[in-house]
């Protein structure tokens, strides 16, 4: 009987453990499901999404359904899955089902998918096709999909100007197209054909300026900064196309001089070929990848005294080894030497970001503060007026105008200067961190904050390089050796068998 009880205890405390250790596997499951954590251990973090599409994609104030359409067994189809995993990870905004287009056609029509290897983004009453699924594809996608309008940004032309269309080393297609990946378009504005930058402009863009810019011109480019409009500058050393003027009113001095980088002649580069880096806290600079190339740079810099309204912040700044040099004979002669109390040592900014706030003005159209103050003093000596009525009830009214337009708030202009345009062409786009800043200022300048992060990463081609002597010890281990040792092993057991017979 003790023995019975004793095996009939152990069952009991057996098949409990058994309960309490699927009981906790049922719990760690929910948790896990619930409450899933997901760890990246590659090299480059190629299954971490960027930060940019983290923002966008937590962001989402509606549901997003990614139809992906692949045949059962496809090679795409795990490595598509993987990367839906990490978008829906991030928000359960997020949801998506695989389709096999052969067992599914009435989807298939539905979307008028074309091929297999399609996602189609479907959310906001609208639906957004990548034929070639990324996460720069599907982010941009997820971009189009909550915007509520396409953005225009105007790039300046007439002047001698990068061209939008041109697809030589110098040109900007390979700009045009990543701007409109990112929901804008791009197009060609000549400002002696309008009689005002167009009231659609979200940017206006200056891209080296060869020419100067008429009078007429320039008044438009003020008006509309006047307005709360947004304007990027890009110059090369020694052309500002008469816009030296312009940004000197607005605080900001362009030196006549280019900026030698002894440094980057040591990584493989030319003198002239400045490696920069972003500074401040300013969100174009913090969200930015910190080094880019900026070949043939002019420094920028804040004048001592602002302008009333206005705030100047940096955004790239060159290494302390490099300086601004002013004489462009010596560098004809391949002499690159700084020359004290002529040539200014570095660091030095090339690229800044202006603030412009408009001072107030009353409805008479007069400003407002210690001006108005002064206006209202009369001569010493004359005799003040008192209003009549009339004029009394015409000033109150204009009294309540006033109070009513101070509701509304000033416009504030931005303006940023760069002392590069070619960072941004065809030759330099793709390269370290230029596309970044070219888009997270376009970006920040159009008001689309979300935007202005590190774009998601490109898939690069890692080749495999080796030495020769790598190559040598590759051949003897794999060709040489290792069938080697199979082969002795095999005549060892061989032998063994034969002796056990």
């Amino acid at each position: 009987m003790s023995g019975l009880s004793l095996k009939l205890r152990f069952g009991v405390n057996a098949g409990l453990a058994t309960a309490l250790f699927l009981g906790i596997l049922v719990v760690a499951a929910l948790i896990a499901n619930n409450h899933p954590y997901r760890v990246d251990l590659t090299d480059k973090g190629t299954h971490t999404l960027s930060p940019q599409t983290k923002k966008i994609v937590r962001g989402l104030t509606g549901e997003v359904k990614l139809w992906a359409f692949y045949f059962e067994g496809e090679q795409e189809r795990s490595k598509t899955r993987d990367l839906l995993n990490a978008y829906a990870y991030q928000s359960p905004k997020i949801v998506y089902e695989f389709v096999d287009p052969e067992l599914k056609p009435a989807i298939v029509r539905k979307y008028d998918v074309k091929s297999a290897g399609t996602v189609v983004l479907e959310g906001y009453g609208k639906t957004q096709t990548v034929t070639l699924p990324s996460e720069q594809s599907i982010t941009n996608a997820l971009i189009k999909l909550t915007s509520s309008l396409e953005k225009k940004v105007y790039f300046l032309t007439g002047h001698g100007e990068r061209e939008l269309d041109d697809s030589e080393r110098a040109g900007y297609q390979q700009l045009k197209q990543a701007l409109e990946k990112e929901n804008y378009r791009a197009e060609k504005l000549n400002l002696l054909r309008e009689s005002a930058v167009p009231e659609d402009a979200a940017v206006v863009v200056a891209a080296a300026p060869q020419k100067r810019f008429l009078d007429a011109e320039i008044e438009s480019l003020k008006g509309y900064l006047a307005k709360g409009g947004r304007i990027l500058v890009m110059l090369q050393p020694f052309s500002d196309g008469g816009l030296k003027d312009l940004l000197a009113g607005y605080g900001i001095v362009i030196s006549e001089d280019i900026v030698v980088d002894p440094l980057s002649r040591a990584m493989g580069g030319d003198f002239l070929v400045p490696i920069v880096a972003t500074s401040g806290n300013h969100p174009i600079a913090a969200n930015t990848r910190s080094n880019m190339i900026f070949p043939q740079a002019r420094s920028t810099s804040k004048a001592d005294e602002l302008p009333p309204g206005v705030s100047i912040e940096e955004l790239v700044v060159t290494s302390p080894g490099s300086w601004a040099e002013t004489g462009m004979d010596e560098l004809d002669k391949g002499e690159v030497r700084f020359t004290e109390g002529k040539d200014t040592p570095g660091p030095l900014t090339v690229g800044l970001i202006a603030d412009i706030k408009e001072p107030k003005k009353d409805t008479d159209g007069a400003v407002s503060g210690e001006e108005s103050e002064e206006a209202s003093v009369g001569a010493e000596g004359e005799e003040s007026i008192t209003p009549k009525d009339g004029d009394a009830e015409a000033g109150s009214e204009k009294t309540a105008d006033t109070e009513a337009s101070e509701d509304v708030p000033d416009p504030e202009g931005v303006l940023v200067v760069y002392g590069n345009a070619d960072f941004a062409n065809n030759t330099f786009l793709s390269m370290l961190g230029n596309r970044d800043l070219i888009l997270n200022t376009v970006s920040y300048l159009s008001e689309d904050r979300d935007q202005v992060s590190i774009r998601p990463k490109e898939a690069d081609f890692q080749p495999l390089t080796l030495s020769r002597n790598q190559s040598l010890v590759l051949f003897w281990i794999s060709i040489v050796l290792m069938p080697l040792i199979v082969l002795i092993l095999g005549i060892a057991v061989y032998r063994i068998r034969r002796q056990h017979r």
